[in-house]
């Protein structure tokens, strides 16, 4: 017959072989402790980009805001001064330099030339979007084209200005553009245009040359530049006392 003991090596045999699944169970699941890590380790990375992101975007707005922070009686006082020319060469003229001025003289004359559109029947030709977009274009294209120009002149010619300066400068000389376009739109008649175009915009855009002509240390090439803004400054505001 058969020996009693073979029955007992196949019972051992299967519970020898009965751990195997327990084995894959634990496979399995240090696989998901593994991925579980990773992708909190991936958050936790992005986690930190982001913040790194934000605090040194808060930098960047912290930095701009000297620039933003001026008293109402300063931005009245710059705004007088922006018609006042200074002949003196002895010294470099001062810019005294904000940006909260120049961005609220931008929105105002996009304001002015919204109502000279509007009462010469500009905006039943096209629809308000356009209309604004028109104006905004005007205004803030003008203050950063001529700024940009300007920079470029300072840095060929050796001009010692900054470019907030530069913003600061041409900002302010928007003012003879809203005073200008307000009396064309109330007057209606070229007289009174044309004398407030020579006197405010002459006055603001003599300014602009000699400060610039000042900064600069060859004369001829000082008065280059100046007059290059002077007559950018003249032209661009004939252009909308004409066109508006």
């Amino acid at each position: 017959g058969v020996p009693p003991h073979l029955p007992m090596a196949t019972v051992v045999d299967i519970d020898g072989g009965a751990p195997a699944p327990n084995g894959g169970a634990s496979l399995s699941s240090d696989v998901t402790a593994t991925i579980g890590k990773k992708i909190a380790s991936e958050v936790l990375n992005a986690s930190t980009e982001q913040a790194k992101t934000l605090i040194s975007s808060y930098g960047r707005i912290d930095i701009l805001r000297p620039y933003f922070d001026v008293e109402t009686r300063d931005v009245v006082a710059r705004l007088l001064e922006s018609f006042r020319p200074k002949m003196s060469r002895a010294a470099p003229q001062h810019i005294n330099v904000d940006l909260y001025g120049p961005i609220m003289l931008a929105l105002t004359l996009v304001a002015v030339l919204l109502v000279t559109l509007r009462s010469h029947g500009s905006a039943s030709l096209s629809p308000e979007a356009t209309l604004m977009g028109t104006c905004m274009a005007s205004a803030f294209g003008y203050w950063l084209g001529c700024s940009l120009i300007v920079y470029g002149l300072s840095f060929v010619f050796n001009t010692a200005v900054t470019a907030t300066e530069i913003l600061s400068l041409v900002g302010y000389s928007l003012l003879s553009y809203c005073i200008t376009l307000l009396v064309v739109h109330m007057s209606h008649g070229t007289l009174y245009a044309t004398l407030t175009w020579l006197t405010l915009g002459g006055l603001a855009a003599l300014r602009m040359a000699l400060v610039l002509r000042s900064r600069t240390a060859d004369a001829k090439q000082g008065a280059i530049v100046g007059g290059v803004v002077a007559v950018i400054h003249v032209t661009f505001l004939v252009y909308l006392t004409v066109r508006h």
